[in-house]
């Protein structure tokens, strides 16, 4: 796993998404800073912190998958999105 990465959830959402929420996909953004072998992962358009254990490696997002990352944004538009994330740690 590594800053870039498309994952899955395998565990439960964030609580803060609300009763019900089920974020299906996310990106990660950076290494979690206060626990060892956590991720910063964008859900929903929110960056949350989760650990390892409950997320799995995807290759490419379904639409729907992509309207729960990043709002809506069309493919090309997330494409530039997560160039823009993925330098900023640069």
């Amino acid at each position: 796993m590594k800053v870039g990465d498309l994952v899955s959830l395998k565990c439960f959402p964030p609580i803060e998404l609300g009763f019900g929420a089920d974020p299906k996909s996310g990106l990660i953004v950076r290494t979690g800073e206060k626990h060892p072998h956590t991720w910063v992962v964008v859900l929903s358009g929110k960056e949350y912190v989760i650990q390892e254990s409950g997320l799995e490696v995807i290759n490419e997002l379904s639409d729907e998958q992509l309207d729960l990352v990043k709002g809506g944004m069309s493919p090309r538009a997330f494409s530039n999105w997560r160039v823009e994330v993925l330098n900023e740690g640069r």
